[in-house]
Parts: structure tokens; sequence; C-alpha cells
């Protein structure tokens, strides 16, 4: 679920970000099939939600009447995102240490040690699929015991307005030359991906004096960006100075990075980055595909874009595909 949604559907204060966009996301999904307005419908939503989610009586019904309403929104205007096919990109490929290092001298930012780059790749690859960290291929994933998810949430609060510019501008170069363009088993056909957004989100709504959580953009961004500059980067402490929920600030921060002021020079992506070698890329594509978790990420909802069964079902190893170089 996007944030810009999920926030003010976010209607306690307790639940993990990740966990109320899986519930929020899931709930969706129930709302996009079936008879519109239909109370098996609606209760199948409420049941995808724990009670926590709900909050008060009215909250619930305010709740599951904006999933309703979006549910029909995205039946008539499909995300232009098939997020199911991102999983099948060439993810080998993606930000090599060289580009890096000169993807962030672009914006007067020290490339870090080995930790920093890793923590890139993770954005660039959450931000291309729009998974959950739980969602991350083997190579990604956060180390058990270690303080992996920590570090790459200081990453995502310092994050710099330019730096993350610039990471969009190297992706939309990279996502049209690892494509897997051709035919899979459980997706059908996949297109090319050179008219699709970075990222999308559908316009955010709200009815008069509903009893929902505060909208995503109503913070105190001026604070919020003094607070990081001054070196506070706690989420919890960020949360009680503006008086917003930790969720809140993350994902505030997410969409509104705190500018650094620097120059960023421009970077010529599209002849730099060159198309994988085909026998090769293919040969790392499936092993990359295979260690992917089974379960899809609940936030790629593009009613109209695949079949349903597809949309909520899982990955199955790829076996006999049709697949031609770009």
């Amino acid at each position: 679920m996007w944030p810009t949604w999920a926030n003010p559907l976010g209607v306690d204060h307790i639940t993990d970000p990740s966990a109320l966009q899986r519930g929020l996301a899931d709930a969706l999904r129930v709302a996009g099939v079936g008879v519109e307005g239909g109370t098996d419908r609606i209760a199948g939503i409420g049941r995808k939600l724990r009670p926590s989610m709900l909050g008060t009586p009215e909250q619930a019904t305010a709740v599951l009447r904006q999933l309703g309403e979006l549910a029909g929104w995205l039946r008539l205007n499909p995300s232009p995102i098939n997020y199911v096919a991102r999983r099948y990109l060439r993810w080998s490929g993606l930000l090599p240490e060289a580009d890096w290092r000169l993807l962030s001298s672009s914006v007067g930012e020290a490339p870090g040690r080995g930790r920093r780059l890793l923590n890139a790749r993770r954005y660039a690859w959450l931000r291309l699929t729009a998974a959950g960290t739980r969602d991350l291929p083997q190579h990604l994933e956060f180390e058990p015991g270690a303080a992996d998810a920590a570090d790459y949430t200081r990453f995502l609060t310092t994050m710099s307005a330019e730096l993350q510019a610039a990471i969009d501008e190297y992706l939309t170069a990279w996502l049209p030359k690892h494509r897997m363009v051709g035919t899979f088993p459980e997706v059908g056909h996949i297109r090319a991906f050179d008219d699709e957004p970075i990222v999308w989100a559908p316009p955010r709504w709200r009815p008069a004096g509903a009893p929902l959580a505060p909208e995503l953009d109503d913070i105190d961004v001026a604070q919020l960006h003094d607070r990081v500059r001054a070196g506070e980067y706690a989420l919890s402490h960020l949360g009680l100075d503006l008086k917003r929920t930790p969720r809140h600030v993350r994902w505030a921060l997410a969409a509104r990075p705190v500018p650094s002021g620097r120059a960023r020079s421009d970077i010529p992506w599209d002849t730099r980055i060159d198309y994988p070698s085909s026998l090769e890329s293919l040969k790392r594509h499936r092993t990359a595909i295979a260690s992917l978790p089974v379960e899809l990420p609940l936030r790629s909802l593009c009613f109209g874009c695949v079949r349903p069964e597809i949309a909520g079902g899982a990955v199955k190893p790829l076996g006999a595909m049709t697949e031609r170089t770009p």
C-alpha cells in the first residue's frame, strides 16, 4: 500500500510500517474483487486486517469505505507499473560499485564503505519492486542478529533529496536495459519498461470529517528537516518532537528527503549503462529468481495488469520461457 494512503488509513499507532502496508494491500486486493458494495466483500476486507488496525467502529467504517473507493478507482485507472513483471528483471547488474561511486560523486557525497553501497542497492531494489524488506533477495537480505536493519533505517533517514533524485535517474536508464522481454509461464508476455515511471501512486482523497490518521503531508517538514540536519536520526525522538508517529516520520522523509544544497552534475547513464550479455545474464537471472521469496509483495497492486490469480498468487520456477535480446 502506498504511504500516501497507508498513513491516513493507519488509525493505530503501533503496527509496524511493513505490516500495516501488507495488511492494507491484502485488504485492498479483496476489495478489488466481486460486486462493488457487497456485504460479503466488505466483510472479507475487514478480515484481512487485525482488529487493532481498524480502531474504533467509526474509524473501521471510514477505513473500509476508503479501501472500497480506492479499489473501484483502480479498476478504472490501473497502475502504469506492472510490479509482478519487475520481479523478472536482471537484478545481477543493479548498481555496480563503479556506478555507485560515480553517482555519489555527482551529488557531492562520499560513497562510503561496502555497507553504504549495500544499502543503496537495497533501496534501489525496494524502490523498483514496491516490495517489503522481508522480500529482499538473498544477496540483499539483512543479517540476523546484526544491526543491519537499523543501519538501513539510518541510510533512509539521512538520504538527501539530491541522492534520491540521482538514484531515480540511474534507475530510469537501468530499467529498460535489464528487462526480461518474452513470455513467462506464470506471468504471460512481459513488455518493455520504457514507458513506466520509476514509482507511482494513485491520487489521494479524504472525505470531510473522516476519523482517520493525519495525511502524509500533514507534518511540519521544515522542522523535520531541521531536526535531521541537527543530527537527530531516531524516528521515535523525531516523532515526539513533531507529534507524529515514527511510521509517519519515516514515510515523510522518504517522500521529501532533506536537501543537501549541493550542486548536482548530470551523468549520461543511457550511454554508460550497457545491455547485459544475454547468455551470462540469463544464467545469473535464473539463480536470482530462484532465490526470491515465494510470496509476491502485497503492495504489488496492478488491477488489470495481470491475471487476478497471478497477482494474488506466487512466483513459481521459471521453467521454459522464451526470451529475446533487446
